[in-house]
């Protein structure tokens, strides 16, 4: 934190410097000061993912609109398609926060039928049915996101169990760990609504 913050301040038109700045301080939970940076990059650095990065700390802060007018941006340059998903997820999750539960419901919708494997979209789908009452929906989505969980935790752990370089196993490590905190969740969910 302190080296990127020495390089924000000698840089004299900060650009990268500036956008790492500001992901090391939302992997830090500084949302606020991870805004600033973010917001400041949109006017010298305009890298795709930094709309993403930007519409999750956003989130973080409790702000669903801003959320929406940022990813309204990025959707409209159509970045690639994983990114696109992506994006959606944050919306829907934005509409969540805002309480459109229909609106979030049909972007989730959307992300699933490209993609049947996301697991991030079932476990929503699933929060969002059970907040609508739908028992038995929510329930789907809850096995659904644990079948794709546990079909990718397969894959990760079958990488880790052989040689790898170490900043490809530092990454799976951190992969396994996100996978076994959503199983956690649907396994939790699952049994509060059984």
């Amino acid at each position: 934190e302190q080296q990127i913050t020495k390089a924000v301040k000698l840089d004299f038109c900060p650009r990268v410097s500036l956008y790492w700045y500001g992901l090391i301080k939302a992997g830090l939970g500084k949302f606020t000061e991870a805004k600033e940076a973010f917001r400041q990059c949109l006017t010298r650095y305009r890298p795709e993912a930094l709309y993403l990065n930007l519409a999750g700390v956003e989130l973080q802060l409790g702000n669903p609109e801003e959320v929406k007018k940022v990813l309204t941006e990025l959707l409209a340059t159509v970045p690639p398609a994983d990114m696109a998903q992506e994006a959606r997820y944050y919306l829907a999750a934005a509409d969540l926060q805002r309480g459109d539960l229909l609106s979030a419901k049909n972007w989730l919708d959307e992300i699933l039928r490209e993609n049947p494997d996301h697991e991030r979209a079932w476990l929503l789908l699933g929060e969002i049915q059970w907040r609508r009452y739908l028992l038995d929906e929510a329930k789907t989505a809850f096995q659904r996101a644990l079948k794709v969980i546990d079909s990718q935790l397969q894959r990760v752990n079958a990488r880790l169990s052989r040689p790898l370089p170490v900043q490809e196993y530092g990454e799976l490590r951190v992969q396994k760990e996100k996978l076994e905190q959503m199983r956690s969740r649907a396994l939790k969910a699952l049994e509060e609504i059984s």
